[in-house]
């Protein structure tokens, strides 16, 4: 048994950066630990709705945010592989 058991994966690979084009901060990137990622990672998971319902398949949102904070499925995968 592999990692997810055998059930087909499904991975969208994302990078965010807590910076606008022109230097901003993005919102919640200053007072919430890994907001962008988070809010990232929900927004993955509203476009694959129909993966993310599957109990035949496994979506996976790779994402991490420029410099280095990882989103907790890339974490787990790397540990189960």
């Amino acid at each position: 048994a592999g990692a997810r058991r055998g059930v087909p994966l499904f991975a969208d690979v994302t990078v965010v950066s807590v910076h606008t084009r022109v230097g901003d901060a993005r919102p919640t990137a200053a007072n919430r630990d890994g907001g962008v990622l988070q809010q990232a990672v929900a927004t993955k998971r509203r476009k694959y709705a129909d993966v993310t319902a599957a109990a035949q398949a496994c979506l996976l949102v790779l994402g991490c945010e420029a410099y280095g904070r990882w989103c907790d499925d890339a974490v787990l995968i790397v540990r189960e592989l």
